[in-house]
């Protein structure tokens, strides 16, 4: 079977293993690949590099969990892989121009405007 159409494997095992250690050999090996050919067919099917696409995926979920869950930080950083909060803060803020912190304060700010724009002032 050629890679490409196994790449939504591959795909699937990032993201049900985002909070461990991923590898390029270990991902290419769940689609019977060299970590070579491996990473030039993912860049030239997905658009990215497999580390950038791993790093993507990890703020995403990242942004989630901050949003929908009372988590602690470090908690978070330990559920999408970062080795403490310390690099997932350094990360997050390199990324999105703010800390994880800023972000989910904003977040629930927001959402809690969108709740009093749909049920209207409270009398």
């Amino acid at each position: 079977m050629q890679l490409s159409a196994r790449m939504p494997e591959a795909l699937a095992y990032i993201d049900a293993h985002l909070g461990e250690r991923l590898t390029l050999p270990g991902i290419a090996g769940t689609v019977d690949s060299s970590a070579h050919h491996f990473a030039h067919a993912f860049k030239r099917l997905v658009g990215i590099a497999p580390h950038q696409y791993v790093m993507q995926r990890r703020l995403h979920s990242a942004k989630e969990l901050l949003q929908s869950t009372d988590l602690p930080i470090a908690e978070v950083a330990l559920a999408v892989g970062c080795a403490n909060q310390s690099h997932f803060s350094a990360l997050f803020h390199k990324t999105t121009g703010v800390t994880p912190l800023s972000y989910r304060q904003s977040r629930r700010r927001q959402q809690d405007f969108d709740i009093r724009l749909q049920h209207g002032p409270i009398a």
